[in-house]
């Protein structure tokens, strides 16, 4: 059993870092797991601090939703929304 951290924890402290050193980060209260995504000019991507903040595009973000629910869930919009800061 390796301990690793809770997932929203883990996120808090990617985006607490990123934001010190002026990245443009967000998070996403996405379904069974919190994520955090960089909002480029050019790009925006996932990143799971729970996977060792394995990055991830909008685009695969079905794939995480059938690991976590085999296959149950289907992406909506609204779970790729920012959380804000609060």
């Amino acid at each position: 059993d390796r301990r690793v951290g809770i997932p929203i924890s883990l996120s808090l402290v990617y985006l607490e870092v990123g934001w010190r050193l002026g990245l443009p980060l967000t998070g996403v209260g996405f379904p069974g797991h919190f994520l955090v995504r960089y909002e480029g000019e050019v790009v925006r991507v996932l990143l799971d601090p729970f996977d060792a903040g394995r990055l991830r595009f909008e685009d695969q973000a079905q794939e995480l939703l059938d690991r976590v629910y085999g296959g149950l869930v289907r992406l909506q919009p609204d779970f790729l929304q920012s959380t804000g800061k609060k």
